[in-house]
């Protein structure tokens, strides 16, 4: 069960690092909708579901430091654009422009199990006290 349980982590772990290294597009500063197994962005897009699930990520990941934290909460944030309070934006171009497109009703739950995690596992001082 040990082996298994440490075999788990660091295939997680590898996963992560890929993300690290080719999952965000640098001029947004959010995840690509897509990659290739190479790294190579396939779609440059930004969905709000991704950048949760970074968040939640960030947090929970064994190597979690401030840094990493903060970068996930800013590529959340740069959702939480919308003109009206309490909106987001689901999908933001390459730029990080938002796209005007309709949000499934699964994007209020991708955001409130975000913030709960990180609001629960965030650690002080990170910098990311909105939530």
């Amino acid at each position: 069960m040990a082996r298994r349980r440490a075999e788990l982590e660091e295939a997680s772990a590898r996963l992560l690092r890929f993300v690290d290294r080719h999952g965000v597009n640098p001029r947004t500063g959010t995840l690509f909708d897509e990659v290739w197994s190479d790294g190579t962005p396939k779609a440059a897009r930004s969905r709000l579901w991704l950048q949760t699930e970074w968040l939640k990520a960030a947090v929970l990941r064994q190597d979690a430091e401030g840094g990493g934290i903060l970068a996930a909460h800013r590529a959340l944030a740069r959702h939480l654009c919308a003109p009206i309070p309490g909106l987001w934006c689901e999908r933001l171009d390459e730029r990080g422009q938002p796209l005007d497109q309709p949000a499934p009703a699964s994007s209020l739950y991708h955001l409130t199990a975000s913030i709960l995690i990180a609001r629960r596992h965030m650690p002080r001082g990170t910098g990311c006290d909105v939530f």
